[in-house]
């Protein structure tokens, strides 16, 4: 029988009382109290390696302000949580009278926790470039409707639908471009490649403006010289192409 997230949460809880007021008690007991805290937060589950995965990220992240003494009493360095993992498991575990179920946790957080720092790192760059984007869209007046946020970049549209918005952060490089959509007389998609068995070199929506028609104003989706890999920008560029070009179509035909 899976055993609930309470049970273990009042378990643990007892351990920790029973001694003396956790004030008065070692780092160890602190872990123990503040891992109890953090897994009374999660929520309900009758998944065993999602209770085990989610205890596993409580004990390690609770742990992680004692790091130094952890390290000098017992050898356990949480900057090497891959091989330390085990015997952090087993001291918490002890302290817990819930070794097994502890360190299988540990090992289990262990093994996820590079794609759970990966994810946490990605949505921290999402919310960046979203902030970037909103405040972009003020300094020109706007604000933000439809938009789209793939690696580095962020393109969209303001609420109205007249003014086409572009940022592109690359390391310290910063790019940030507008165009009013009632000046373009035509969109179009630019893929190099080197040859046809290669990746792609550029790829980059062209905007043909009707006041310059030999003017054409760019928004570079991809470049090889930045990154390698494809992250999703051509089917960026075919979205968006079409959504422009749809508007295109719909302000014609008011206009007519």
């Amino acid at each position: 029988m899976i055993m609930k997230k309470m049970n273990l949460y009042l378990i643990a809880l007892i351990s920790i009382f029973s001694t003396s007021s956790i004030f008065a008690q070692d780092y160890l007991t602190k872990i123990n109290y503040e891992s109890c805290e953090f897994l009374s937060a999660i929520e309900e589950t009758e998944d065993r390696d999602q209770f085990n995965l989610e205890l596993g990220l409580c004990i390690i992240e609770a742990s992680m302000p004692y790091k130094k003494e952890l390290k000098k009493d017992h050898n356990i360095d949480l900057e090497n949580i891959n091989e330390d993992g085990t015997r952090l498991g087993e001291l918490i575990g002890i302290k817990m009278d819930l070794g097994t179920v502890v360190t299988a946790a540990i090992m289990l957080a262990v093994c996820v926790l590079p794609f759970v720092l990966m994810n946490q790192k990605k949505q921290k760059r999402i919310k960046h470039l979203k902030q970037t984007f909103d405040k972009f869209a003020e300094e020109n007046d706007r604000s933000i409707g439809e938009f789209d946020i793939c690696g580095e970049i962020v393109i969209g549209v303001d609420s109205t639908s007249s003014t086409l918005l572009f940022i592109k952060e690359n390391g310290i490089n910063e790019t940030k471009k507008s165009i009013e959509i009632k000046n373009i007389a035509s969109v179009s998609i630019e893929k190099v490649q080197f040859n046809e068995s290669s990746n792609f070199d550029t790829i980059a929506l062209n905007f043909h403006l009707k006041v310059n028609t030999s003017k054409v104003n760019q928004f570079i989706l991809f470049d090889s010289n930045d990154r390698m890999q494809l992250v999703g920008e051509l089917q960026l560029a075919e979205k968006w192409q079409k959504k422009i070009q749809d508007l295109l179509i719909s302000k014609t035909a008011k206009a007519a």
